[in-house]
């Protein structure tokens, strides 16, 4: 064996403190396999790493000079994805104001501490799904159980959070743009055609109803994979990334009063721009341009019978309102609308982010602290 330099050993044992330093931080001892292996590469060379060097052809050396940076990009790629920062673009319009679709946000990973993944044989740079491959982007084996190494602080009222959606477990993959659940109890209204007054019902009799709407259209689903695709499930970390504002943590009861988010009986500091949506029907003419953002549905009803659209209009700002014919507020359903829902614990270990739904009961996320990937640090707008 070649005797080892001063400089390889200084390098070496650099090296190997900052692995176990590493080691220490994700409390995983399993990776001391790996010290004998960066021993080698520093000190005693058993192990070929760069045989390709060494080759008489060309045309070799060439390719795998390619392989060989590419692979050690995949690698530091994968690693600083995980523990220091990750970008994602802004998929959505619900923090609109604040930030805008297409945005790409960079998210510290370890300001809450970084998540070490479930699904830890996964290409980096790929969610869920290979393109043009259309194949899964991970390998379901091994699956690790949740930890979280420590991190420079916690989720704090009013940051922009990065998480897995709770409801991507399950996707229909002809149609991933709307969770598995809402298309399932569609499916299952569908195929009850009478209509159910769920406010006159207990709580036991509304589940019970929406059980037997779930159960049938997951029926529904599974049976007609041409419509819908193949059904399948997704690990924590492979469900899509949403971005939305904290408004509820541990231990806090949260509330709408007036579409004001109260926690504890007080009212949060808004957002700047805060603004909000209405569902809108007209009794015929068309829903001026002018207004502050207006997204019609697909096949829009034609005057004279109706026009309805939904409008993101900023607060204080409904007198933009009363410029059209407005026949009535898809929205609201008995005494109970967006604007107005109930005193909700925050449980420990959760946290409760707003979403901007039709359905008041999608209205807030109640997200897991398994589920929480990183907070927003640096936008930057799309071109």
């Amino acid at each position: 064996m070649r005797q080892a330099t001063r400089t390889q050993w200084i390098k070496c044992t650099i090296a190997i403190l900052l692995y176990l330093a590493f080691l220490i931080w994700v409390r995983s001892w399993w990776g001391l396999i790996v010290v004998p292996f960066i021993f080698d590469i520093y000190i005693t060379k058993k192990i070929p790493w760069s045989f390709w060097k060494k080759s008489k052809n060309p045309t070799v050396r060439s390719i795998m000079s390619w392989v060989d940076a590419i692979v050690f990009a995949l690698v530091a790629v994968y690693f600083v994805n995980i523990y220091i920062f990750q970008n994602y673009q802004i998929p959505s319009s619900s923090l609109e104001k604040s930030l805008l679709v297409g945005d790409f946000l960079y998210v510290s990973k370890m300001s809450y501490g970084p998540r070490v993944p479930n699904t830890p044989l996964s290409m980096p740079l790929a969610q869920h799904t290979l393109p043009v491959l259309n194949t899964k982007s991970y390998i379901e084996w091994p699956q690790w159980k949740y930890k979280r190494v420590p991190g420079f602080g916690k989720v704090k009222l009013n940051d922009i959070v990065v998480f897995n959606f709770p409801a991507g477990d399950t996707v229909a993959l002809n149609d991933q743009q709307r969770d598995f659940y809402s298309i399932a109890y569609g499916e299952g209204q569908r195929l009850y055609p009478k209509q159910i007054e769920m406010d006159s019902l207990t709580r036991e009799q509304q589940r019970a109803v929406y059980d037997l709407y779930y159960n049938a259209g997951r029926q529904q689903i599974l049976s007609n994979p041409r419509n819908y695709g193949k059904v399948v499930y997704r690990p924590v970390d492979r469900r899509e990334n949403y971005v939305k504002r904290c408004v509820g943590l541990p231990g806090d009861t949260l509330q709408i009063v007036d579409g004001q988010v109260m926690i504890d009986g007080k009212a949060i500091e808004n957002p700047e721009n805060l603004q909000f949506n209405y569902f809108v029907q007209t009794t015929g003419p068309y829903i001026p341009e002018d207004m502050e953002t207006v997204v019609l549905p697909e096949n829009p009803p034609r005057p004279p019978k109706s026009v309805w659209a939904t409008i993101y209009i900023g607060k204080g700002k409904k007198e933009k309102l009363s410029r059209i014919d407005i026949a009535g507020f898809l929205y609201k359903k008995g005494n109970l609308t967006r604007e107005d829902v109930g005193a909700i614990d925050v449980k420990e270990h959760y946290a409760f982010v707003a979403v901007r739904r039709a359905k008041v009961k999608q209205l807030l996320n109640l997200i897991q602290g398994e589920k929480i990937k990183g907070m927003k640090t640096i936008i930057e707008e799309a071109k």
